[in-house]
């Protein structure tokens, strides 16, 4: 009824771009059939598809698919549960990450494996300028560093 054309949606979601007097605007569709923490995951993942500019390289300039997806899914597992805010909570399991970040069991999953390999390096090296940014910005940083 829009006279919209949706290139291939996947199931769970996908972006489209209209153009409208000289702007761009950019839709994204979802199912709302699927689980909250399902669609959060499909919002922050086309939101990253946009911020990446991934909607704006032409046919032969775009990388393959699946190196399109993968850049998409990090920015929605950083975005949605940034490592240093798991780190600082001390949630190392798939539950508690899946609880503090409202992410999916299978988000979580990945995020967990993420957390190990991140363990050591945030006990040698600390936290980077911009994770404390991050932690200050929201306030969690100073919470936390009065409790210590």
């Amino acid at each position: 009824r829009s006279g919209l054309e949706i290139p291939s949606p996947s199931e769970d979601g996908c972006t489209i771009v209209r153009e409208a007097e000289n702007t761009r605007e950019y839709i994204i569709l979802y199912n709302e059939r699927d689980p909250r923490r399902r669609i959060r995951w499909t919002l922050a993942h086309e939101i990253g598809h946009i911020a990446l500019g991934h909607l704006e390289l032409r046919p032969g300039d775009r990388p393959e698919k699946r190196v399109l997806e993968a850049e998409a899914n990090y920015f929605a597992k950083n975005l949605l549960a940034p490592m240093a805010v798991i780190a600082r909570a001390g949630a190392m399991d798939r539950q508690t990450i899946a609880s503090l970040c409202d992410i999916s069991m299978e988000a979580a999953a990945y995020r967990e494996k993420d957390c190990l390999r991140h363990k050591q390096y945030f006990k040698t090296y600390g936290y980077t300028f911009w994770d404390r940014q991050f932690l200050e910005t929201f306030e969690f940083g100073k919470q936390n560093e009065a409790k210590k």
